[in-house]
């Protein structure tokens, strides 16, 4: 994944709605305990890394859940079979 242009219009677009949206601050701070990419609170992921560097804030990386080739054995497959 490549780095988010913070200028680019998509950018200032999200910040806009993050700015109208009255869980910015809830947000901001699931973006900065939890997330890598996208904009939270108003924040890009280049914003955030200053911020977690002054509060001490380590995030993990999320592991990727691999779905099983065999879908037939799955429980997603037959809680969502209609």
């Amino acid at each position: 994944m490549g780095a988010v242009n913070c200028n680019s219009d998509e950018v200032k677009i999200a910040k806009s709605v993050c700015n109208s949206c009255i869980h910015k601050a809830e947000c901001r701070q699931w973006g900065l305990e939890h997330e890598y990419h996208g904009i939270w609170g108003g924040l890009t992921d280049k914003e955030r890394r200053p911020i977690r560097r002054q509060l001490n804030i380590i995030v993990k990386e999320a592991g990727f859940v691999i779905p099983s080739t065999s879908l037939g054995n799955s429980s997603y497959q037959s809680d969502t079979a209609s």
